[in-house]
């Protein structure tokens, strides 16, 4: 890996982490609307996807992951390459995607206005194996959105065995617990207590313990006691946590 990746990788970590959740976040807004609505609006992938020149979340985050994991000289482990693998796949699905998506919403016949225009038997025709190609699009839209939906179950798995390598980047803990809620609504109920238990085993209040002190290097004092507060709900008998909090009450640190 280049001296600059390197230097920089917990910040690139917690970048794709936070990236991963957002793509993921955007999915399940157009999963819903397509359960809803049996449609999906072209201008919903297209802010997901982008363009070459105008890149979305997802295209931001599959670039993100190729630069962390592809680099040559790199220590790939074969986690980081399933994840990497797996971020790429669900970017090349959502390209079908909004393919798709295009010629359903631009050029589906609208069959009133032929019909206003004449009865004339071989645009029928024509107009029939118009609506066969649509239709295949349209099986076309289902088949891919449950292939993204099966990929990001995979991926969300993958999360489990590759945030235990980064136990010790704050900014990424920081991330996690300043986002706690809205990830556990993204992810099954006991998916991020299960992230946590493989990063630092059964009792994990060692992930707010690396929250609170990353801010506490930054001097985000009111954030770290913030993190420490939540911590204890969930470990009510955390020494360490409620060492720390006593330092920072009796010592009277604030961000100034």
């Amino acid at each position: 890996m280049n001296k600059w990746l390197e230097e920089r990788r917990d910040i690139l970590i917690k970048e794709l982490v936070e990236g991963y959740f957002e793509c993921k976040s955007l999915f399940t807004r157009i999963l819903k609307d397509y359960e809803d609505n049996g449609t999906i609006q072209f201008s919903m992938i297209d802010l997901w996807v982008g363009t070459e020149m105008k890149k979305g979340f997802l295209w931001n985050l599959k670039d993100a992951s190729h630069n962390l994991f592809r680099i040559q000289g790199s220590n790939l482990d074969l986690v980081e390459y399933i994840f990497d693998w797996t971020v790429g796949s669900i970017f090349h699905e959502v390209m079908k995607l909004k393919e798709d998506t295009y010629q359903l919403e631009a050029y589906r016949p609208d069959e009133e206005k032929i019909k206003e225009l004449g009865n004339d038997e071989g645009i029928q025709l024509i107009m029939e194996e118009y609506n066969i190609i649509i239709g295949n699009a349209q099986k076309n839209l289902k088949s891919e959105v449950d292939s993204i939906q099966y990929l990001f179950s995979k991926s969300d798995s993958i999360l489990k065995c590759l945030l235990p390598r980064y136990a010790t980047n704050g900014l990424l803990l920081r991330f996690l617990m300043k986002n706690y809620y809205r990830i556990q609504e993204l992810l099954d109920a006991e998916s991020l207590s299960a992230i946590f238990k493989a990063m630092y085993g059964e009792e994990w209040d060692k992930a707010f313990i690396v929250a609170a002190k990353s801010y506490l290097d930054g001097g985000w004092y009111d954030e770290a006691k913030e993190v420490l507060e939540m911590g204890i709900h969930y470990f009510p008998h955390s020494q360490e946590m409620e060492d720390i909090l006593v330092k920072l009450q009796v010592g009277g640190m604030s961000k100034s």
